[in-house]
């Protein structure tokens, strides 16, 4: 979140927008721990970067428009975090994986 870098939250046409519905990739699924003998200071590394943009690379896709304001950017990092808390916290079971995968 740092680098300002979405995992991948944005509306696409499974989302009813009427509920301000959102897909989004930040999924416990897309983490691996770091082997502590390959130092640094962190422990976990993430995944699944495919549908990963920044402020100036995001694609609204119900209009074809690229770039969102820094603003509404961050406001879209927030709500990612959000879900992701969720997810982690087991409130929200989803691994973007369809049960049909199991």
């Amino acid at each position: 979140r740092d680098l300002k870098v979405s995992w991948g939250t944005y509306a696409d046409a499974l989302c009813n927008e009427d509920f301000g519905q959102l897909h989004c990739n930040a999924h416990n699924n897309n983490l691996v721990v770091v082997n502590p003998s390959q130092g640094g200071e962190r422990y976990l590394a993430y995944l699944d970067l495919d549908m990963a943009f920044d402020n100036e690379t995001y694609v609204d896709t119900r209009t074809g428009q690229v770039g969102v304001s820094p603003e509404n950017h961050e406001k879209l990092l927030e709500k990612e975090h959000a879900n992701f808390m969720e997810v982690l916290a087991g409130g929200d079971t989803s691994s973007g994986v369809p049960a049909v995968a199991f």
